[in-house]
C-alpha cells in the first residue's frame, strides 16, 4: 500500500491509519490495528503537552500533564 502525503503538511499517523482503514477494511479487527490507534492517541497527547510547554501556555500544559498523569496512573494499575 502507497500512502499520499497531505499537500499542507507532513503525514500524520491519524490519516495514515485512515488510509489503511480506507484500503484494508478487512483488517480493522486485528489487534495491531488497535495497538496503532492506542498509540496515536498517546503521541498526540504527549505532542499536545510538548507543544504547550513549548509555547508557555500554562493552563494548557497542566491540563496535558494532567491527562498523562492519569494514562500512566491507569497503565501502572
Amino acid at each position: 500500500m502507497r500512502i499520499k502525503r497531505d499537500q499542507r503538511d507532513n503525514l500524520s499517523l491519524t490519516s495514515a491509519l485512515e488510509q489503511y482503514r480506507n484500503s484494508y477494511p478487512e483488517y480493522e479487527d486485528e489487534p495491531a490495528y488497535h495497538i496503532l490507534i492506542v498509540l496515536n492517541d498517546r503521541l498526540e497527547l504527549l505532542n499536545k503537552f510538548f507543544t504547550a510547554a513549548i509555547s508557555g501556555n500554562n493552563e494548557l500544559d497542566l491540563k496535558a500533564s494532567h491527562e498523562l498523569d492519569r494514562l500512566v496512573a491507569d497503565r501502572l494499575g
